[in-house]
C-alpha cells in the first residue's frame, strides 16, 4: 500500500468522500448536497494536481494523454515563439473513464460500508483523461459518452479487462484500451479511431511528470514536429 495515498489529491478526494456520504441526514436534501459534492469532485480528481504542498491546475496544460489531433492544434495555439502556453480553445478534456461509471462505482461501495483506501483506489484507478479537439468529442458515439463498447458500469469484468493484474492502467495498454473500447469514431468520419499520444514516452527518463511551465510547451511542439 502507498503509504503517502492519504496526503495525496485523490487520496483528498476519497476522505471527503467517504465522510460526507457516512454524515449524511436521512432526507432528499443531504443526498442533493453529496451528489454535487461527488461529481465536483471527481471532475477535479484529474484537472488538479498536488505537487509537494501547492495545488496546480493541470485542466490541459501539464496532462498525459492527448490525441494527435489536439497536439498539432494546441501548437497552433501556442507557437513555440512567443508568450503564449495555456490558449486550449476548441480542446476537451475528456474523463476516459466515464464520471458517472466512477460515481456509480463508489455508490455502490459506500453502501457496502468500504474503506476510504477502496474509494482511493477507485479514483487513482479509473480518474484519467484524454485532451481531444471538440470535433473529435462530437464524433464519439453517444452510447460511449457514458460507458464503454463492452460495459455499462465497472463490475468484475470490465475491472480485469482494463487493469489485469494491475491496481491502475497506464501507457500503451491504457492507450490500446481506449482505442479499441470507447475512442471509436462514427462511421462518417473519416479517422476511425482517435489516436493518443502518451507524452510520457517523449519525455527523458528522471522526469517525475509532464511539466505544466513553459517546458510543456517545447515538449508539445517536439512531439507534434516528430510526428
Amino acid at each position: 500500500m502507498d503509504n503517502n495515498w492519504e496526503k495525496s489529491w485523490k487520496g483528498r478526494i476519497a476522505k471527503f468522500i467517504f465522510e460526507t456520504y457516512n454524515n449524511r441526514e436521512n432526507d432528499n436534501v443531504s443526498d442533493h448536497f453529496f451528489n454535487l459534492t461527488i461529481d465536483q469532485l471527481l471532475w477535479h480528481a484529474t484537472t488538479i494536481i498536488k505537487d509537494d504542498e501547492k495545488l496546480i491546475n493541470i485542466k490541459y496544460v501539464g496532462q498525459r494523454y492527448w490525441s494527435e489531433n489536439a497536439i498539432k492544434y494546441y501548437c497552433q495555439l501556442n507557437p513555440l515563439e512567443g508568450k503564449g502556453l495555456k490558449a486550449c480553445k476548441n480542446l476537451r478534456h475528456e474523463h476516459a473513464v466515464p464520471r458517472i461509471m466512477i460515481k456509480e462505482k463508489i455508490e455502490k461501495c459506500l453502501k457496502e460500508n468500504t474503506s476510504i483506501h477502496q474509494i482511493y483506489e477507485i479514483i487513482n484507478s479509473y480518474s484519467k483523461s484524454v485532451i481531444i479537439t471538440t470535433k473529435e468529442d462530437k464524433n464519439i458515439p453517444k452510447k460511449n459518452k457514458t460507458s464503454f463498447t463492452k460495459w455499462n458500469e465497472i463490475n468484475d469484468d470490465f475491472k480485469i479487462n482494463f487493469l489485469g493484474d494491475k491496481k491502475e492502467l497506464e501507457g500503451k495498454k491504457f492507450i490500446d484500451f481506449m482505442q479499441e473500447f470507447r475512442y471509436k469514431q462514427k462511421q462518417s468520419n473519416k479517422e476511425n479511431t482517435i489516436k493518443i499520444i502518451d507524452l510520457n514516452d517523449h519525455m527523458i527518463q528522471d522526469s517525475k511528470m509532464v511539466p505544466y511551465d513553459k517546458d510543456f510547451k517545447e515538449l508539445m511542439h517536439k512531439i507534434n514536429k516528430e510526428k
